[in-house]
């Protein structure tokens, strides 16, 4: 893990972390399987977590993380709000395209904060 990413995880930089969940009606899957391009980022021993940057912003830092056993919420956080409006996005698109794959439909909740 880089420092960014340990600050991220702890919460270590002052408090300043945007935050948002998305609370859905399906259990967390693997942000491997919506996210592949990612895999080098993935911390498997931190859980269902995908670590990423902002290319030319070395301040803005993104993090998802998919709930543990069975939780339907998914974290989302950064040091900038705006930051996080596109990732969530594709976020989003990612998780109804993976669930259309399968004839099913998913219900998102979205929380700031």
């Amino acid at each position: 893990n880089s420092m960014s990413e340990q600050k991220m995880m702890t919460g270590s930089n002052g408090g300043n972390l945007k935050k948002i969940t998305l609370e859905t009606s399906k259990p967390c899957i693997n942000l491997l399987e919506l996210f592949p391009e990612f895999a080098a980022s993935y911390m498997p021993a931190n859980g269902n977590v995908l670590a990423g940057q902002y290319y030319g912003h070395p301040q803005i830092n993104i993090l998802i993380q998919g709930s543990k056993s069975g939780s339907s919420r998914y974290r989302l956080q950064s040091e900038s709000i705006e930051s996080l409006w596109l990732i969530t996005e594709e976020f989003v698109m990612r998780l109804n395209a993976y669930y259309s794959k399968q004839a099913q439909t998913v219900d998102i909740i979205f929380r700031e904060g």
